[in-house]
């Protein structure tokens, strides 16, 4: 059998996707019965693939399972006060003085678990044993970012708030490699950035460590609308690029195989301790070492086999890693630069250093479509500008990262350290100018809040892979992958000018806060009722999500210093033409409508309707027809026939249509009619 491993690693990753999402359980072997009989009355020599598949995917079903009724017993603990005792495992403190400790440990019933810990007042560093007395409490998904699935990828099942006290604190008398190497990651951070400028150093402590706790929002927001946003998240390439760089120096002292092997496997374990052992990081590791371990044995590593390898063990050691984005973005990478790449690229010549840069671009355009269905499902919008500055800028992070690494070696102390130091400030600020000035335009991204745009990948991957495996032709599937990606954008752009039809008014924010979003297609309005700090991000989150380049005006019904600076911030891309900041009633006209906002609520008239948005019930005396009550309120559509209830709020009698989240989107068309949708969740 030439590749058993593939037969065995991808089946397993689909068993767990199978069993997160199927709720009837005997529906699966099933399934899989009768398919097997399928294929062998098709095929009968293929009997061995089907057994191994099946029994793979069997396995994953029922290892899934059990470790979801694990996961599930131990929130029986939410919402009661309990005493959780366990060892710092990691810890990020953030500018705002906040401190995020991962803690592993047990409740007094010897199961462990991990659990999450937010506080103001705390210095623990990783291996203490600390104990916590509180109300844990399950973790919730939110619109703007899925905590419970990040949670579930990284083992975390509860999480204990600034409420929890810390009743006991021990330091061990002989911490673990993994305590040492994280304290010792810590130190170097702070010395890097004592070094260098705030931007710059923080950058490159992302890019060492992955810690970039300190870097300001557009600042990151800039590298990943451009494309390079991994290179701040510790990842394969920088084992890969710390790897290849040691073989080199390997190499040349002339070391045997065995010798490399053993040092590449120290290299790669302390780098994955060091990095926080994240999928990717852990990923590349078991790549590397099946890579080094061919060569022991005279025998070349298939780089296939050794994915399908890696995504089995990183399935088996935790079967919630396939809620995690970084499972996904890292298995669909790498699998588009050492499989779809190398193969759609073989033909091409490299006598030159002009056809290597061909090949190099055509190389990460093919990456790049490889990992596009996970981002447009992962992300707000995806970089079109990808290929490219993944050819012109990630050399040059690497440099600035190779700088970095120098100045590790020399404790980034001294005179030769900060020469090294200096190198990558300047790299980096190179990178960061570029970032900002390319990615500012809007056409350089796709947003995702299309509802075209999944449906035309969908069916572009069915398509891409029926002519690949059809006409075995790189040449036919390229300008098939070609089509595919060009429909895909001029649906997206199609649906945004249908869109400008239309007026569509969103409203954002936490239980009891509102945001009110305007929007025709092109540009947008926004009004901040209630002045919550985290508004701008729900407004970001918004607009890029759906594709708003342009904000017309900001009306601020409770403007606040902090509030601005937020703004300032995260519209840094969709800067506002003008803001104004109202203690009182204020007007405005948007495409015809006509706006009256103060800090209760908005009223907004348009095409013969009057839609209310507001915060306190008491204050509507005669109800328009179409009322939207948030906070703890429902929202009544009289002529539409729906009642939208929010979680928690009562009932009423003749309620049609329940919906438990409170973002929720208007569009009214300029005949009168009105049609209401979720933002985010079920529709």
């Amino acid at each position: 059998m030439k590749r058993p491993a593939l037969w065995i690693g991808f089946p397993y990753v689909l068993g767990l996707c199978l069993a997160a999402v199927v709720t009837v359980r005997w529906i699966i072997p099933g399934c899989l019965l009768l398919i097997g009989m399928i294929v062998l009355l098709w095929r009968r020599e293929l009997w061995k693939y089907v057994l191994l598949s099946t029994l793979s995917l069997l396995t994953a079903c029922c290892v899934y399972w059990q470790a979801d009724a694990a996961a599930s017993a131990m929130l029986h603990h939410a919402g009661t006060e309990s005493v959780f005792t366990g060892s710092v495992m990691q810890y990020v403190r953030y500018p705002s003085g906040w401190t995020k400790y991962v803690i592993e440990g047990d409740f007094g019933d010897g199961e462990q678990t991990r659990a999450e810990w937010f506080t103001l007042d705390a210095d623990h560093v990783c291996g203490d044993l600390v104990t916590l007395a509180g109300t844990p409490e399950a973790l919730d998904a939110g619109y703007l970012f899925d905590s419970r699935s990040y949670a579930r990828s990284q083992g975390i099942t509860l999480q204990f708030s600034d409420d929890a006290v810390c009743t006991a604190s021990q330091s061990p008398a002989h911490r673990s490699l993994r305590s040492v190497l994280r304290q010792w990651r810590a130190k170097m951070s702070e010395r890097i950035r004592s070094r260098m400028g705030n931007e710059t150093g923080t950058m490159l402590t992302g890019m060492l460590f992955g810690d970039k706790s300190g870097m300001a929002y557009s600042e990151r927001s800039a590298l990943t609308r451009m494309g390079i946003g991994h290179v701040l998240a510790v990842s394969g390439l920088h084992l890969d690029f710390l790897a290849g760089f040691a073989a080199v120096l390997l190499k040349k002292l002339r070391a045997g195989r065995k010798l490399t092997f053993a040092v590449m496997c120290v290299l790669c374990v302390l780098f994955v301790l060091c990095a926080g052992e994240t999928v990717a990081v852990t990923r590349a590791c078991i790549m590397i070492l099946i890579r080094q371990l061919g060569a022991v044995l005279a025998r070349r590593a298939d780089a296939l086999n050794s994915l399908s390898i890696a995504v089995l063990l990183l399935g088996a050691a935790n079967p919630f890693v396939i809620h995690g984005a970084a499972f996904w973005l890292s298995a669909t990478a790498t699998f588009g630069i050492a499989v779809v790449a190398p193969y759609m690229t073989k033909t091409m010549q490299r006598d030159t250093f002009l056809q290597s840069f061909a090949a190099d671009i055509v190389s990460c355009f093919w990456c790049f479509a490889a990992v596009l269905p996970v981002s447009v499902i992962c992300f707000r919008e995806v970089s079109l500008l990808s290929p490219l500055s993944n050819t012109f800028l990630i050399p040059v992070c690497m440099g600035a990262m190779l700088f970095g690494v120098l100045a590790l070696v020399f404790g980034c102390q001294g005179e030769i350290a900060g020469l090294f130091l200096d190198g990558a400030d300047v790299m980096n600020g190179w990178i960061l100018r570029i970032s900002e000035l390319i990615a500012a335009p809007s056409w350089t991204q796709i947003p995702t809040g299309s509802r075209m745009l999944p449906v035309a990948l969908l069916a572009g991957v069915v398509l891409i892979a029926v002519i690949c495996f059809i006409s075995r032709s790189r040449r036919l599937t390229a300008f098939t992958t070609a089509g595919v990606l060009a429909v895909s954008g001029i649906s997206v752009r199609a649906e945004h000018l249908l869109r400008q039809q239309d007026l569509r008014m969103a409203m954002l924010g936490e239980t009891a806060t509102g945001l009110l979003v305007l929007t025709d297609g092109e540009q947008a309005v926004l009004l901040d009722l209630t002045g919550r700090k985290n508004h701008a991000a729900y407004a970001q989150a918004y607009l890029s999500q759906e594709g708003i380049g342009k904000v017309s005006e900001l009306v601020l019904c409770k403007p606040s210093d902090k509030s601005l600076r937020q703004y300032e911030g995260y519209l840094v891309w969709q800067p506002p033409e003008s803001v104004c900041c109202v203690d009182s009633e204020t007007e405005l006209v948007f495409r015809g409508a006509k706006v009256t906002a103060d800090a209760h609520g908005a009223v907004i008239e348009y095409a013969g309707n009057t839609y209310q948005f507001t915060n306190n019930a008491g204050r509507i005396t005669e109800p328009p027809e179409v009322l939207c009550m948030y906070g703890k309120q429902p929202a009544v559509y009289p002529e539409c026939g729906v009642l939208i209830v929010p979680e928690g709020a009562d009932a009423l009698p003749d309620a049609h249509t329940y919906i438990g989240e409170e973002a929720l989107e208007l569009t009214a068309a300029s005949n009168g009619t009105c049609r209401i949708r979720r933002l985010y969740g079920e529709n």
